[in-house]
């Protein structure tokens, strides 16, 4: 699509302004200025892009026609801010109407082979019958033929997810073809409004000189005891997609201050940052505390992965027995680089929950810098409980290591029957252990 000739003399024409002197052709000219930077972004939007050109009656509508959109599977529905508050105007869109359902639009008049961002609202409905498989709502967002997204969310409206949105590139011809597909069953789905198009790509994550809020102490602009965030919401961090949550719950034993962040705030959420004034070529150590979120039995083990400068370093998993406070202390040694910036990405890969592994305390250290303590020797005595000594001492071990304060040493104390005599030559060296823990 051809771009009309917008310039100033073309609209001094329109407007019959061509001889018109001193201010009032100031004014005229401003105005006309005004009206060539809308007219060419106006071009560039989506139509019915919060869903009110829909006239329903009452407060739910299903609908096979949508004006300004292709109704390509199944059907939808237009629910009124009267059932909950929409984002932009009053009117929201239901991805699901009596059926998952499916929408497309081609966007016209972007520039050619340019980046863009997509951005809108999503949440999903208390309404809903959670599958037991998946309990979250989902959808998948589709540009030009590519995938550049899958929501996962049990946000209910209006607690809606915003955030920094999906990148896309124009076409040649410089358009967008936009399509939602739910992939939720049932009659409710992920309700989405307020859709707009930005220039460039989204926003990338914040460079620090140091890593910034790895314990998740600093303050947000959330008076909730357990805050939902997205978008920038995070100080130090960028959310990366979907939302994470804080938690600040004394059972759940925080390593390090108050908080402690769930990737998985109501789906599978990640966050980034890039620190910088690295040594170039210095050995650097990454490591973290992380435990099972307490609750969310539905999915297991909840697992998680960690990336530096996108690549994967890290792959984490949490079973139903490593549930907070069984923190344990993950690591990977790194080489700076030759710029001395290192992007740090921490993403939830728990999909079919609204909650995941909880970190703490993460932290990137020169390792010549880092000071090393000597350990406490500790003993487990095991063997002659009931208490399922097997697994708890494993789990002890595990938790008393990952601190790195102690060195553990682990004896099964023999049966004395049938054979007395291996129960005689059992003889720990009790006096060279300041710590015995019998499990």
């Amino acid at each position: 699509m051809k771009k009309p000739d917008l310039n100033v003399e073309n609209w001094q024409k329109i407007f019959n302004v061509k001889n018109t002197k001193g201010p009032c052709k100031r004014r005229y000219l401003l105005m006309i200025l005004i009206l060539c930077s809308n007219a060419v972004a106006l071009l560039a939007q989506i139509e019915n892009a919060s869903f009110e050109s829909e006239a329903i009656d009452g407060e739910r509508q299903i609908v096979t026609k949508l004006d300004g959109w292709e109704i390509t599977k199944g059907n939808i529905e237009i629910i009124s801010s009267s059932v909950f508050a929409a984002v932009e105007g009053k009117q929201v869109l239901d991805l699901n109407g009596d059926q998952p359902g499916s929408i497309k639009q081609t966007v016209r008049g972007l520039e050619n082979n340019e980046d863009y961002t997509l951005k809108f609202e999503y949440a999903d409905q208390k309404g809903r019958i959670r599958d037991p498989i998946s309990l979250l709502a989902s959808a998948e967002v589709i540009i030009n033929e590519i995938n550049v997204a899958t929501l996962r969310n049990i946000s209910p409206a209006p607690n809606y997810i915003g955030g920094i949105g999906f990148a896309f590139r124009s076409t040649a011809t410089g358009t967008a073809t936009i399509e939602f597909v739910s992939t939720t069953s049932g009659d409710m789905g992920l309700v989405i409004d307020n859709l707009r198009i930005e220039e460039g790509l989204p926003l990338a994550p914040p460079l620090n000189n140091q890593l910034v809020n790895g314990s998740f102490e600093m303050a947000v602009d959330n008076e909730s005891g357990n805050p939902h965030l997205f978008g920038e919401q995070l100080p130090g961090w960028l959310i990366m997609r979907e939302n994470i949550d804080l938690i600040a719950i004394d059972r759940y034993g925080t390593p390090d201050g108050k908080w402690v962040i769930d990737l998985g705030g109501h789906g599978p959420g990640g966050i980034a940052q890039t620190v910088s004034h690295l040594v170039p070529g210095a050995e650097y150590r990454l490591s973290m505390l992380y435990a099972r979120h307490q609750w969310w039995n539905e999915e297991d083990p909840l697992t998680g992965q960690i990336f530096l400068n996108d690549e994967l370093v890290l792959s984490l998993s949490r079973n139903l027995w490593a549930k907070a406070p069984r923190w344990e202390k993950a690591t990977f040694d790194f080489i700076a680089p030759a710029d001395g910036k290192v992007k740090l990405s921490l993403f939830s890969t728990a999909y079919k929950v609204g909650g995941g592994i909880l970190y703490d305390d993460i932290r990137i250290e020169k390792i010549s810098d880092i000071i090393k303590t000597k350990r406490i020797p500790v003993l487990i005595i095991d063997g002659f409980s009931n208490h399922q000594w097997d697994t708890n001492t494993v789990y002890l071990q595990k938790i008393l290591e990952s601190s790195g304060k102690f060195d553990v040493s682990v004896s099964t104390c023999p049966k004395q029957d049938p054979d007395k005599s291996t129960w005689e030559n059992w003889n720990p060296d009790f006096n060279s252990y300041p710590v015995v823990i019998q499990t």
